[in-house]
């Protein structure tokens, strides 16, 4: 039992870590964007970036065939932090690196999701799939709205600037 609860928490930490890019992308960054002033229509394509987690499927033998999935949701998150840590540098209204960033932690994201679904199939043993699923969906849904919606009270303290700052730091954490 004691086991079980271990693996529970494990699957539940991993989701946590899965959740927090998508909140940022789907909720946080467009506030942003929308405060800085960009057009609807540019906001609107940079929801082109969510592609990502659905191409995925391109690069995933990849992350299969390294296998090293502690190695890769690291790495991921690295990333994830460095594109949200360089964001407060750029005007989003002006120039490519903005877009870089934000496409860089998207494809990061998605990596690390595919690391951490292969990682979680490999962790639970057949036939206890249900409770895990249980844990997966919730600790992703916690996560998405407390760094998606939860985040969206840090610009009235500390500034957007400060607010990307804070979520690059925990992305840094997470790794």
């Amino acid at each position: 039992m004691l086991r079980w609860r271990k693996l529970l928490a494990i699957i539940a930490g991993l989701y946590v870590i899965e959740g927090f890019p998508m909140g940022v992308f789907r909720l946080v960054l467009p506030a942003w964007w929308v405060e800085a002033g960009l057009s609807e229509s540019a906001i609107g394509l940079a929801s082109g970036f969510g592609l990502a987690w659905s191409i995925k499927l391109f690069w995933s033998p990849l992350v299969q065939w390294r296998g090293d999935y502690r190695a890769w949701i690291s790495g991921a998150l690295v990333v994830m932090a460095a594109a949200l840590l360089a964001l407060p540098n750029f005007d989003p209204r002006v120039g490519t690196a903005v877009w870089l960033a934000v496409g860089a932690f998207c494809i990061a994201s998605a990596t690390q999701d595919i690391a951490i679904d292969a990682a979680t199939i490999e962790l639970v043993p057949h036939g206890e799939e249900g409770p895990a699923n249980s844990m997966r969906v919730s600790a992703y849904r916690v996560a998405f709205a407390l760094f998606g919606s939860g985040a969206l009270f840090l610009p009235a303290w500390v500034g957007w600037d400060g607010t990307l700052r804070i979520l690059g730091g925990v992305a840094l954490a997470m790794a």
